[in-house]
């Protein structure tokens, strides 16, 4: 049997996170068919990506952002278990999709793991959502730093760069949209991950993660502010047509 090729798409302006990203991902992937595709001038993570996947040739798509570190040795073969039953991989996410902030939901719908440094740089904090097995079928929603498709689900549901103009929502708005098509949409416990950052979510209509060229102002809508003094804020989702409220501090 062929091993599938693994096509590695990345979104990135800084050359230094760029390189050190990919030399990450050359190592772990050597001797397993794989392609490097990089995006340096993404008008946003839906765009950058719906370009990228245009330009890859391979039958997964690795969808990464570029301060993330694969730990974990056997990353190919990790793919390749998790796919046996998931169409979309991812490594943290949540079984019941609730507003823009896919861990809203809070347990027990919640699944994977991650690590984080710490802000001292000596120490890692792991954050353990729930771990089921070697993998979690049945989600909804995904959290974009690292996750892989089937080139059958990006052919079916592409980023929505018009409404997700920015760096964040993306990831949450293409599961979710994978899920509703029919597609199984998981985490691999397998992959071990550490994310440098979380990204900053500022007001209401306005978010940045750290080193993004730009921010959004389409993904989260902000509506008058209640009695309780807390804006409520709408996520609107594209295939469910419906909006979703969540609470974001005033």
């Amino acid at each position: 049997m062929v091993e599938p090729r693994i096509s590695v798409l990345i979104c990135s302006i800084d050359a230094d996170k760029y390189a050190r990203v990919t030399a990450n991902y050359r190592r772990l992937l050597s001797g397993h068919p794989h392609e490097i595709i990089g995006i340096h001038d993404a008008r946003s993570l839906a765009e950058g990506y719906n370009r990228a996947v245009q330009k890859s040739r391979g039958e997964l798509l690795l969808f990464s952002h570029d301060d993330v570190e694969i730990v974990s040795g056997d990353l190919a073969p990790a793919i390749a278990r998790a796919s046996a039953s998931l169409d979309v991989i991812g490594v943290v996410g949540t079984s019941k999709v609730l507003s823009g902030y896919w861990p809203a939901a809070g347990h027990p719908f919640l699944h994977g793991w991650l690590a984080q440094p710490a802000p001292d740089g000596q120490r890692f904090y792991v954050g353990v959502f729930g771990v089921d097995g070697p993998s979690t079928t049945g989600l909804q929603g995904l959290d974009g730093m690292f996750f892989v498709a089937k080139r059958a689900v990006v052919e079916s549901v592409a980023f929505d760069e018009v409404t997700f103009d920015g760096f964040h929502g993306y990831d949450l708005d293409f599961s979710f949209a994978a899920h509703l098509a029919g597609f199984s949409v998981g985490v691999s416990a397998e992959i071990a991950v550490i994310h440098a950052s979380g990204g900053t979510f500022g007001d209401a209509g306005s978010v940045t993660p750290p080193g993004s060229p730009k921010s959004t102002a389409t993904s989260f809508q902000p509506r008058s502010v209640p009695p309780s003094g807390r804006s409520r804020g709408c996520w609107w989702h594209r295939r469910r047509r419906s909006c979703a409220s969540f609470r974001l501090s005033a």
